[in-house]
């Protein structure tokens, strides 16, 4: 009986060798298929059902990682923040009331909320009315002593201005740090009409458009980011039977954006307003007028989802304030990132980070780090890991893989952060297979020529195959 229990044994450890031989020649036929001869690829797969090693190849090699460092950035920021954290922005003033006029000042402080908005800013100061004032007769100021003078990240390239996707930092956020432009064709002959969102005054308009009956349409808008001005160029012709269309910008100077939209919240409040409009710290003695606070957990949806550069960045230097107080920076941020890599058991010291949301060309990540971090929140921190999870794009379903493994058998089954740069193209996450198991993954290629297209088509056979044959 003992003879036949050990010949059965034997059979079965031979058998699930030859199917794990056979999983791994499969993988490698795949990698093969796509032909990355003269690129680099890195896998890691891991069963965290089974606690089990199921592929890597090249996972010890140090490659970029485009927007998959976000997931870095948000794990640090559930273990050292806490998704109760509030990114707050607060409003103060200083002097005295007299007969409804503020004598004094009113200062915006920034706490890197990046979901600020228009709409948070005019409750903010509709408490200024509720406080009785109607006139101020002083000044406002952005307080922005929450970070350094840094307004762009290590390793951004010049060239991707002016962007949203690159946007320019400050505690004081506003809008997602950004303008929109709507544009549509008037009479022919005349120029193309051009509206500001939100409406403001800050923004020059230069308008050399022209709208036309014949002919193609070249109509051309940006920003003058080659001289690091806010003015919006208009050239080019737009037919006349075009649609109305927009297009979005990044925002240079973030304090004087926030300032002049924070003089219109006034007036659209009924407060005057007549004073300058600048930079300073808020005085100790100034009092609390009213706050917004975001909870992080609010904040790591757009963050992974949408892959929000502006939200991981903000993320990032709200661990530096933390723990190492005002002013915050990328680099006080990024030593919260190396503590969250000591916890996983690797030295910081073997991979190089540069910034909070990928952008940076210097980073230097491997899959097994990723999935290192996987499997720390699967196993030590199971309640943060559903939090973590729930932050990611769902195959077929929303973000940036929504238009990504969309069939029935494969919607819903991966939770992804997807990554790319130039030459770049990442997705890491937590796949969900049709048997029933949890596979933490990360597949990275570095270094081809082209258009992404071929590199998320391997990625996505890949995460199908372990979907059916897992």
């Amino acid at each position: 009986m003992k003879i036949c229990k050990l010949l059965l044994f034997f059979i079965c450890c031979i058998s699930l060798s030859a199917q794990k031989k056979s999983n791994i020649s499969e993988f490698d036929r795949i990698i093969s298929k796509h032909n990355f001869s003269a690129s680099i690829v890195g896998v890691e797969i891991f069963n965290l059902t089974d606690s089990q090693e199921v592929f890597s190849k090249n996972n010890k090699i140090l490659m970029r990682p485009a927007s998959n460092i976000k997931i870095l950035t948000t794990a640090a920021g559930l273990l050292f923040l806490g998704a109760d954290y509030d990114f707050e922005t607060s409003l103060f003033y200083d002097g005295q009331i007299t007969d409804s006029i503020l004598i004094g000042n009113v200062y915006f402080k920034g706490g890197f909320d990046p979901s600020f908005n228009l709409s948070n800013l005019d409750s903010l100061t509709s408490l200024l009315k509720i406080s009785g004032i109607k006139k101020i007769k002083g000044n406002i100021y952005a307080d922005i002593s929450a970070m350094d003078s840094l307004y762009w990240g290590n390793g951004w390239m010049w060239d991707d201005q002016p962007s949203v996707n690159d946007p320019c930092l400050t505690p004081l956020c506003i809008n997602r740090n950004s303008v929109r432009v709507n544009y549509s064709p008037e009479k022919t002959g005349d120029k193309v009409n051009v509206k500001i969102v939100p409406d403001t005054d800050y923004f020059e308009i230069s308008n050399q458009s022209v709208t036309t009956n014949t002919g193609k349409s070249d109509l051309l808008i940006s920003r003058d980011w080659l001289n690091h001005s806010d003015k919006i160029i208009v050239k080019g012709n737009l037919r006349r039977n075009s649609g109305s269309d927009s297009v979005e910008f990044n925002v240079t100077d973030m304090n004087g954006y926030f300032l002049s939209l924070a003089e219109i919240s006034l007036k659209k409040n009924g407060i005057v307003f007549s004073g300058n409009k600048d930079t300073l710290t808020t005085p100790i003695e100034a009092g609390l007028v009213g706050k917004t606070a975001k909870k992080f957990s609010s904040i790591i949806g757009r963050m992974n989802k949408q892959s929000d550069n502006l939200y991981a960045e903000m993320t990032l230097r709200a661990l530096g304030l933390k723990y190492y107080g005002a002013p915050s920076s990328a680099e006080k941020g990024l030593k919260m990132i190396d503590s969250l890599i000591f916890l996983t058991g690797k030295n910081p010291k073997n991979y190089r980070i540069a910034d909070g949301s990928g952008l940076s060309h210097y980073n230097l990540i491997t899959n097994e780090l990723i999935v290192s971090i996987l499997k720390y929140f699967y196993y030590k921190n199971p309640d943060l890991y559903q939090e973590f999870i729930k932050s990611f794009a769902v195959s077929g379903t929303d973000g940036t893989i929504k238009n990504r493994l969309r069939s029935e058998l494969l919607k819903g089954k991966v939770f992804a952060k997807t990554g790319a740069i130039s030459a770049v193209s990442t997705i890491s996450g937590i796949v969900k297979t049709k048997r029933g198991k949890e596979l933490a993954f990360s597949i990275f290629v570095n270094n081809y020529v082209g258009g992404a297209g071929r590199a998320r088509a391997f990625q996505d056979e890949l995460l199908e195959y372990l979907i059916i044959n897992y």
